[in-house]
């Protein structure tokens, strides 16, 4: 795969630290979206198909909870991935 950032042979990539600070920033929307818009699409299967109160609802958040995982387990490498390339920059230049 040629953009994962795990492997060696990927070049680094370098960004302009307000366009890091960006995507670390955009976090939070993705956090907030990933739980929310799973639990009211449950909430609203609970209310309108299923009646099975609270367990419909309690699947949305649980699904919503894996994704807000999966998110943060993309981000820490993205971010240890770009830290890893500045760090590798400061001791190669002279």
């Amino acid at each position: 795969m040629p953009d994962d950032p795990d492997d060696p042979e990927t070049p680094p990539v370098h960004k302009a630290a307000w366009v890091r600070g960006a995507e670390a920033s955009s976090v939070g929307i993705e956090l907030a979206i990933s739980i929310c818009a799973p639990m009211i699409g449950a909430h609203y299967l609970e209310q309108h198909v299923t009646h099975w109160s609270p367990w419909t609802t309690l699947v949305g958040v649980f699904l919503g909870l894996v994704m807000a995982g999966i998110i943060l387990r993309r981000t820490t490498r993205e971010m240890s991935h770009s830290f890893r390339a500045d760090r590798d920059d400061e001791d190669s230049s002279p």
